[in-house]
């Protein structure tokens, strides 16, 4: 290294130099944080895909759900309660479809632990 920099002289010109430990390093960490960001930005758009689907299933289940919520008002049941009972059905949904999921991604990260 020290013929590299007697080499330049004092010419240098904004020229760095450092060893390949150095650099692998400066690298690798430069690396590691572009594998992040681009990884959020995966889940972010997987996610909005996902509720984007969500939405678009419930609104098409609840319209084809317009006989059973008629059928509800007309026994008794006030708009608000039948309101309330979709919510908490589409609650439950929510819940079970993230427990699977959350089941889904361990199973992964248990398979890539064992690899690592």
């Amino acid at each position: 290294m020290s013929a590299v920099r007697s080499a330049l002289g004092n010419e240098q010109r904004g020229i760095t130099v450092v060893t390949t430990s150095e650099w692998t390093a400066a690298v690798s960490d430069r690396q590691a944080e572009q594998t992040r960001i681009g990884l959020l930005v995966m889940i972010g758009i997987a996610a909005a895909y996902g509720a984007i689907g969500t939405v678009a299933t419930a609104a098409t289940a609840i319209s084809g759900r317009r006989r059973e919520l008629g059928l509800l008002r007309r026994i008794g049941t006030t708009r608000p309660q039948a309101a309330w009972f979709v919510c908490h059905e589409y609650a439950l949904l929510l819940v079970s479809g993230a427990l699977t999921a959350a089941g889904a991604a361990g199973v992964v990260l248990v398979g890539v632990l064992q690899a690592a």
